[in-house]
């Protein structure tokens, strides 16, 4: 919605995140252009893997927040309805995810914002 990115956004409120619902959007730029940020067709719903988020940029910045729970994907993708929605946003945000029971390396900074 044309504010800051998602990954400094969770930054900014590390240590506070119990809950995380995932979706993705896609953003038509010409549509933008042609109607401004008021009408409601110059941007869509996508699963994980299909919109414009870095995943792995906003998943890395939940787990140096200190988030370790779900991701739960929400699939309002007209474009990818139903089970196969979920499938290939589950199979897109795994790849960025640690492996089960390792324990997350921090880099060596502090990410701050301001």
């Amino acid at each position: 919605m044309m504010i800051l990115p998602a990954e400094d956004a969770i930054r900014m409120f590390a240590g506070k995140w119990v809950y995380a619902d995932v979706k993705d959007a896609e953003v038509s730029r010409r549509m933008l252009f042609r109607q401004g940020i008021i009408g409601n067709s110059w941007w869509q719903y996508r699963v994980p893997g299909r919109g414009q988020l870095n995943w792995g940029t906003v998943i890395g910045a939940l787990v140096e927040s200190g988030y370790d729970y779900v991701l739960c994907v929400e699939n309002e993708d007209r474009g990818m309805p139903g089970l196969a929605g979920f499938a290939l946003g589950g199979r897109h945000l795994r790849q960025f995810l640690p492996p089960a029971g390792a324990a997350y390396q921090r880099p060596a900074g502090p990410w701050n914002v301001s």
